[in-house]
């Protein structure tokens, strides 16, 4: 009977660094300046008039401009719509819109 080798059994503590730079990779979201960069008058009538693109959820019907999400049907667009993160999200971009402006100005 000898002592059993502790080691072995231990939970390691903490994971390691690559996986928790894989998970922020995965949850990572467009900034502000690059969806609104995207969103200029000419792209919006594009995506008005776009044809169903397979690769997307929902073939790309149901897109959410504010955070550039899409969905897979009208149910989970609108859910969308109600939810903290979207109007988080939405009152924020129309807050950079104004500062935005408001660097424009003091730069002329």
């Amino acid at each position: 009977m000898g002592a059993a080798n502790h080691k072995s059994s231990k939970r390691k503590k903490g994971r390691s660094r690559t996986a928790s730079f894989r998970r922020h990779d995965k949850k990572y979201a467009k900034d502000i300046d690059q969806i609104l960069d995207s969103l200029t008058p000419e792209k919006i009538e594009e995506i008005a008039k776009a044809e169903p693109q397979m690769h997307l959820p929902g073939e790309g019907r149901y897109q959410c401009l504010t955070c550039d999400r899409y969905f897979m049907n009208r149910n989970a667009l609108t859910d969308h719509m109600k939810s903290k993160q979207h109007k988080r999200r939405y009152q924020y971009q129309c807050q950079y819109k104004s500062w935005l402006h408001l660097d424009t100005e003091a730069i002329y």
